[in-house]
């Protein structure tokens, strides 16, 4: 059988080549990569079948461009909601465990609910920084509004006491309540190295001596 030979115009392969490699898809140039079949002969039917992979390459990565926008969009979105998130957080716990001043270089934190992990490391890094900020010589954690202490709890209340002691501030924990008081002692939470009195007024009171007497 005889190969039939075919006249080839040389300028329309060289087109074919330059849309072909401007077709690649993350380098895609859509004003290039353009094939105008010529469909009198066979090269228009090669033409023609690139061209149209060209026009699908096209659709596709118009596809992949738009899913990559909408997945930045999302993230910004899902982004700016975190911040948010993180804001009344900061909000809500400000509100639930204010540090307060009480006196000269005297300051109180008083604590309601459940004292969890992560509210408990928030609460120390904030009141361990007013400590600084203030001068404070004395700390003053009311417990008068915390109900259930467990382990973890417990443990949270000494190691914040110690950062106060190691900022050169004296802690004295106030308003524990007999089943708090109870609890402390079944766990064997050592509180010897811990000022505990029973008010917040008793706290303030104390407090307000050793100052005088400074």
């Amino acid at each position: 059988m005889t190969e039939r030979q075919i006249s080839v115009d040389i300028a329309r392969v060289r087109r074919l080549i330059t849309a072909l490699s401007c077709a690649s898809f993350d380098r895609f140039d859509s004003d290039a990569a353009i094939i105008t079949p010529n469909e009198s002969d066979e090269l228009g039917m090669l033409e023609g079948a690139l061209q149209l992979f060209i026009d699908e390459l096209a659709v596709a990565r118009a596809t992949v461009h738009n899913a990559l926008s909408e997945s930045e969009r999302a993230r910004a979105e899902l982004e700016d909601r975190l911040r948010i998130i993180n804001e009344q957080r900061e909000t809500i716990l400000e509100l639930s465990s204010p540090v307060i001043d009480v006196w000269d270089r005297v300051i109180t934190l008083p604590l309601v609910g459940t004292i969890d992990s992560q509210r408990a490391a928030d609460m120390g890094e904030r009141l361990l920084s007013s400590v600084v900020e203030r001068s404070a010589a004395f700390v003053i954690v009311d417990l008068t509004g915390v109900v259930v202490v467990d382990t973890a709890t417990a443990g949270h209340l000494v190691r914040l006491a110690q950062g106060v002691a190691l900022l050169g501030a004296q802690c004295i924990l106030t308003g524990i309540s007999p089943q708090v008081a109870q609890t402390l002692a079944t766990l064997g939470v050592d509180m010897a190295k811990t000022r505990t009195m029973r008010t917040l007024r008793d706290g303030l009171r104390y407090c307000i001596e050793q100052r005088r007497d400074a």
